[in-house]
């Protein structure tokens, strides 16, 4: 058997989606099915080069296909108003498609890839790694929602949000699965003797959903002086230049430490979650962010928005807390609760990394996929 990942970004474009389709590709190719990766050729999001290019990279080929953007000196697409495509390309790329079993796309954040692949002999999924952000549109715009159920033969989804959005735009219970995130246990693993007290750790990118605005917030409640260290991937530019000015005044006013260390991504985070006593995830609106369980794996309980798929893995006092989302006062008395608790830290810790253990590890997960693969096949 072998596998196309197929995604709009890969690396050197990082981020939650592009960590899960690296982990899967590496895992499988380490059991001997063959995997590759497909992206458009792309070092900065929707500004594509005309050029095919193979990069050999571990034990895979990464297709970086040419494309290009008649609309990306506007702030108007209406490609993607109407059809949720955000770039061209020739079809030409269409012919690699035969040296493989399974075509796997990734991110429904574009339909670019999925609705130029046509109909295929192979089967075709559909990883909806962000579909709550595109749902509105999905739902309430005919054209949108025809061509995302028409766009692949299965879908899968993370979490029991993404499964019943993707039960409400019509699609039928045999044409979707649920196969959870997963985390390299055996890299995310605990360094105890590393922990720092009252280490507060936050990685996303910087855009307002993510929520980084209300964990500053949150600072002039809290009870004990932290260090919070930010781990940004940066997006747009006016609310990046609104992190910097709080950023700014709280070092100076004291009595927090807010520190931002920039490019650190992919395993370069695992002695950050090691050393930090908490991570917080303060999203207004997500799913099942990967930070999530990879902090947990290294032993560091998260505070996160009570939304999406968050409740299926962090459990009040027992793996982290959850708390309304945009509501910095009730974020400060979580991280209180648990930094003001040494023992219950502590047990949050244990059963947290066992959580990911059980649930969530690369290697549970991956035989799901796999036995997913061989049913379609």
């Amino acid at each position: 058997m072998k596998v196309l990942m197929i995604s709009p970004t890969y690396d050197p474009i990082l981020g939650g989606a592009e960590y899960v389709i690296k982990s899967l590709t590496d895992k499988l190719n380490e059991q001997d099915i063959q995997t590759d990766v497909m992206a458009f050729n792309m070092d900065k999001i929707w500004y594509p080069k005309w050029k095919n290019q193979i990069v050999y990279k571990d034990n895979s080929k990464i297709y970086r296909i040419k494309a290009f953007n008649l609309f990306q000196s506007t702030s108007f697409n209406p490609t993607r108003f109407l059809f949720n495509v955000n770039i061209f390309t020739d079809l030409s790329f269409r012919k690699i498609f035969r040296e493989y079993d399974i075509l796997h796309f990734h991110n429904d954040i574009d339909l670019s890839f999925p609705l130029y692949s046509g109909k295929t002999d192979q089967p075709k999924l559909f990883h909806c790694h962000t579909l709550d952000g595109n749902f509105p549109f999905y739902k309430n715009r005919l054209l949108w929602k025809r061509l995302f159920r028409m766009s692949s033969d299965y879908f899968l989804g993370c979490c029991k949000p993404t499964i019943e959005m993707l039960k409400e735009l019509g699609l039928a219970d045999d044409r979707i699965k649920q196969i959870p995130y997963s985390v390299d246990t055996d890299l995310y693993k605990p360094a105890y003797e590393e922990k720092v007290d009252n280490l507060v750790l936050f990685a996303a990118r910087i855009e307002h959903r993510k929520g980084l605005h209300v964990l500053l917030k949150s600072l002039n409640y809290l009870k004990t002086p932290i260090t919070l260290i930010i781990l940004p991937i940066y997006a747009g530019q006016d609310y990046a230049d609104l992190i910097e000015g709080m950023i700014k005044e709280h070092n100076q006013r004291g009595p927090h430490q807010v520190v931002v260390k920039e490019n650190v991504s992919g395993e370069e985070l695992i002695p950050y979650y090691q050393k930090a006593s908490l991570f917080i995830c303060p999203s207004l609106y997500d799913l099942f962010p990967t930070v999530n369980p990879q902090s947990m794996a290294c032993g560091t309980p998260v505070i996160a928005s009570d939304i999406g798929g968050m409740s299926e893995l962090i459990i009040d006092d027992e793996t982290g807390m959850l708390v309304p989302p945009e509501d910095p006062v009730k974020l400060a008395e979580a991280i209180n609760h648990l930094l003001g608790d040494p023992e219950l830290l502590e047990k949050c810790s244990k059963q947290g990394r066992e959580l990911v253990l059980e649930k969530y590890s690369l290697n549970s997960v991956l035989k799901q996929l796999i036995n997913f693969y061989e049913e379609i096949i």
